[in-house]
């Protein structure tokens, strides 16, 4: 029977994220959070979630939050308040074009470091399992990053954004962004797996989520279930419960109806 991870991303992110995901979590909606060490409500996040049970997951980002490295590290990613200077377009510049680009991946194994350590404090017998804020840790040119955490810490689980070629209903403009956004991924996704075979780190065998991110519609992930339902492995189905649409769909009739019906197996 598929073991079914339903993981919240952006734990910790905002006031939003970190109650809404709460609920999913006191309902049983949910199974899985994704910390965001560095998000502006990390703090009361990690601590109400000493409280509850759920696969955690460290959320590495470079953008939307405070750094946790020492500023005197990782000076090309910050600005002089402390937080991140980069959005995914100029992060992919700087980590592929620029002249510091080799120091600048330093800096972000640095950084990664710090995020990972920051969750270990708080949680300190959890598999370490990541996973990246817009997916940043599945950028190719990252892989050597990727490695030398996997040569530092024991890591278990890092997510792989392979989206299947699924149908959907959606305006054309907003279509076509979300097929784009799905080829992409799966194609940084195949780039990491290659680490993960290396060196055994698990991964999941199907992952939805990549073409409709925040605004996962249930006709969607009913027929994808669906067609899951007699499979094996583990299914990764990620949610970000901070935005409405996502949030309303996790605590709809309809939803609780499909994950009960199809009586999944819990992920961890």
């Amino acid at each position: 029977m598929l073991k079914l991870l339903l993981n919240a991303d952006d734990y910790g992110f905002s006031t939003i994220s970190t109650d809404n995901i709460n609920r999913c979590l006191d309902e049983g909606l949910i199974n899985g959070v994704s910390i965001m060490a560095g998000g502006a409500d990390i703090e009361r996040a990690v601590e109400s979630l000493k409280n509850r049970k759920a696969a955690i997951t460290i959320h590495l980002h470079l953008f939307d939050g405070h750094c946790l490295a020492d500023k005197r590290f990782i000076p090309d990613l910050i600005n002089s308040d402390e937080k991140f200077k980069f959005n995914l377009l100029s992060l992919w510049y700087a980590l592929n074009m620029s002249s510091k680009r080799e120091k600048i991946k330093e800096q972000v194994f640095v950084e990664f470091c710090s995020q990972i350590d920051f969750v270990l404090k708080h949680f300190p017998n959890i598999p370490i399992r990541i996973d990246g804020h817009q997916h940043i840790h599945c950028m190719p040119v990252l892989k050597s990053v990727i490695k030398k955490l996997i040569g530092k810490y024991k890591i278990s689980y890092i997510r792989t954004p392979i989206e299947n070629d699924y149908p959907f209903k959606a305006p054309f403009i907003k279509k076509s962004k979300s097929l784009l956004r799905r080829y992409l991924l799966k194609k940084w996704g195949f780039s990491i797996k290659s680490i993960l075979d290396k060196y055994n780190v698990a991964t999941a065998d199907y992952f939805i989520g990549s073409a409709l991110s925040t605004d996962m519609k249930f006709d969607y992930l009913s027929a994808i279930l669906n067609k899951l339902s007699d499979k094996s492995g583990l299914a990764e189905i990620m949610l970000h419960p901070g935005y409405e649409n996502d949030f309303n769909l996790i605590l709809s009739r309809s939803f609780r109806n499909l994950i009960d019906d199809n009586k999944f197996i819990g992920a961890f």
